[in-house]
């Protein structure tokens, strides 16, 4: 996946990161006990997180608790330092320095020294507001790590249930009031653990659906942590009236899809790669497509960044019957002009984790998935019908996320 000379990269970025952060965190807290406490977290986040990158990629050892509390803690201290709390903490010194600068040059513009007395005495308003924007400086910098903290745990509680009601003219009587509980990006391994699996698919189960769907992204690294889905599924899904039904993302082609699916499917998912489903007792139709595996940085270079990629040749299975609900399952949003052509009247997927980082007050739209892709987060009415991207149960590459929070979407289908 990566390149050695990538990963030499990353580690000296984080590297000069540390250095800095390190220097940064000393000017903070200058006493001589706060800085042998300094010492000590970035000795001990160091040394985890060279332990947590051992684990993972060599020994594939795992263990819920290591990880929940040591392993996603020293790795989103090192992310967060690199990427959050040094960028911004370097701005607002710039600016601060630069406003201090400006008002010491407006002070020695107004005075002007006598003959007898060349000296310039501090203007008190210029002590005072350097004063003030150092413990400005200082709350700020706090108040980052504080809201970093809380974003690293705020990924990890239960997933919240985004509520949706789908108003479908013609909807067959007997489909009237189907609920589809769609959860993706489960990422089992460092980012999820079995424990955080079994309390998403008990809010699952709370809501009492029809239908559960999982639109790809189910494990990482290691394909037989697909396992660990056996005892919660067990727990909360074996008595959903249409079943559990799957499909893979690419995180899940990374680590090694035939595997994958064959342990889920033993366990009781249903697994739609390349393959179409008609429920023989309902005029209800799913279609999951495997990942095409489409590449971002293609992607960023197409004009309306939803490019026609999906190709249904492969799809296997009966054929299509006149008159059914048709629901597709595909991980990336992605096709979307296909899909309304072949008259697909829902398109659930995920993969963009609703941008993981998403901007207050713009409902999820501006976020990082957005300069990749058109759409990102939530429901958006299609010609046919609608498109429902998730943002899914896990974090990806770094341990949080900052305002799209974990959740799983509930559809209601309701008669016009």
């Amino acid at each position: 996946m990566f390149s050695p000379i990538r990963i030499i990269l990353f580690l000296t970025l984080l590297f000069l990161a540390q250095i800095l952060s390190f220097r940064l965190w000393r000017r903070r807290l200058p006493s001589p006990k706060a800085r042998i406490i300094i010492w000590g977290l970035f000795i001990a986040f160091n040394l985890v997180w060279a332990i947590t990158i051992w684990q993972w990629r060599f020994s594939h050892s795992y263990n819920d608790l290591f990880i929940a509390l040591v392993a996603r803690p020293a790795i989103a201290w090192q992310v967060l330092h690199a990427f959050l709390i040094l960028p911004v903490s370097a701005v607002f010194g710039f600016l601060t320095k630069l406003g201090l600068l400006i008002s010491r040059k407006r002070q020695v513009s107004k005075l002007k020294p006598t003959s007898t007395d060349l000296s310039l005495e501090p203007d008190p308003k210029l002590t005072s507001r350097r004063l003030f924007l150092k413990t400005a400086a200082n709350l700020g910098f706090f108040s980052l790590v504080g809201f970093s903290a809380y974003a690293v745990y705020r990924q990890y509680r239960y997933p919240a249930v985004r509520r949706v009601t789908l108003n479908v003219p013609n909807l067959p009587s007997s489909l009237d009031g189907l609920a589809i509980a769609h959860l993706t990006d489960i990422h089992m391994g460092l980012w999820a653990t079995e424990r955080e699996l079994d309390a998403a698919l008990f809010t699952a189960k709370l809501e009492k659906p029809d239908l559960v769907v999982l639109t790809g992204d189910l494990v990482d690294r290691d394909a037989n942590l697909a396992g660990l889905y056996e005892l919660p599924f067990k727990r909360h899904l074996t008595a959903i009236p249409l079943g559990v039904w799957g499909i893979l993302g690419n995180h899940d082609h990374f680590t090694n899809p035939a595997r994958i699916t064959q342990i889920l499917r033993q366990i009781g998912v249903n697994m739609l790669v390349d393959r179409r489903h008609n429920f023989p007792d309902l005029p209800l139709s799913l279609v999951g497509l495997d990942d095409r595996r489409g590449s971002w940085r293609r992607l960023r270079h197409e004009a309306n960044k939803d490019p026609d990629i999906l190709d249904f040749s492969p799809v296997k299975g009966p054929s299509e019957r006149e008159g059914d609900f048709r629901i597709l399952l595909n991980h990336r949003p992605e096709g979307v002009g296909q899909a309304v052509r072949a008259d697909y009247q829902l398109y659930l997927a995920g993969h963009t984790h609703g941008g993981q980082y998403a901007m207050p007050g713009t409902d999820h739209q501006l976020n990082l998935a957005s300069f990749f892709y058109k759409y990102t987060y939530g429901l958006y009415p299609l010609q046919s019908g609608w498109l429902n991207v998730s943002a899914g149960l896990a974090s990806v590459g770094v341990p949080f996320r900052l305002v799209t929070w974990p959740e799983i979407s509930l559809i209601t289908l309701k008669k016009a």
